[in-house]
């Protein structure tokens, strides 16, 4: 997962947690991966440049990158951006150990940025997606966000007790309406809001600026 610094300090703690979870990933796409894959492209052309955001051991860069011109992926923890390198990649498709200060920093345009699963674990969601929005040409961003706070479960409750507890970074139990109200509070527009698991309550979120 990314780390953006002060806005993500949650983050910040969970490096070796990251890296332990990254010892453990495979090359496949779950269905949920899929399934956004299917709508990235959507918004894509054979044009586009993309940024992912906290692309942990790349699995999704990894099966965008024949359909756009060129990926750059950024994780912060090193042991996912070695497995991501060990499963190998695409000729336009390049793997960085970076948090997202450091992608601001350098410059840098895309025509898209594509975070998943890490908003829930951001201390300040607003400022990283007015953040992340600034590195894509006309603001364009994608998101995927598990909302557990929708309903209390026992998933719910074992991951608040393991970030509480200090196993895990802290993870946020957002709302549909919490994810929502995050991406006013950002400046951005919605474009495309809609449900891509209804068990896990995991949004898929396109905005613009």
């Amino acid at each position: 997962m990314i780390l953006l610094g002060k806005s993500g300090s949650s983050l910040i703690r969970g490096g070796i947690f990251w890296g332990i979870v990254s010892s453990f990933g495979g090359s496949r796409l779950d269905k949920i991966e899929r399934d956004i894959l299917t709508r990235v492209r959507k918004r894509l052309s054979a044009s586009s440049a993309v940024l992912d955001v906290g692309c942990g051991i790349g699995n999704l860069a990894r099966a965008i990158a024949p359909y756009v011109r060129k990926v750059v992926a950024v994780d912060p923890v090193e042991g996912m951006i070695e497995r991501a390198n060990m499963i190998g990649g695409l000729p336009n498709l390049e793997f960085q150990v970076k948090t997202l200060d450091m992608c601001l920093n350098n410059g840098g345009v895309y025509s898209a940025v594509l975070c998943t699963h890490v908003l829930q674990y951001v201390d300040k969601p607003d400022e990283f997606l007015r953040n992340i929005a600034k590195l894509s040409d006309d603001g364009l961003v994608m998101i995927a966000v598990a909302c557990l706070g929708e309903r209390r479960s026992l998933l719910a409750s074992i991951i608040s007790l393991m970030g509480a507890i200090g196993i895990m970074p802290r993870f946020h139990q957002l709302t549909f309406l919490d994810v929502r109200s995050i991406i006013e509070l950002s400046g951005l527009n919605i474009v495309d809001f809609d449900i891509l698991d209804k068990d896990m309550n995991i949004i898929w979120a396109v905005c613009k600026k």
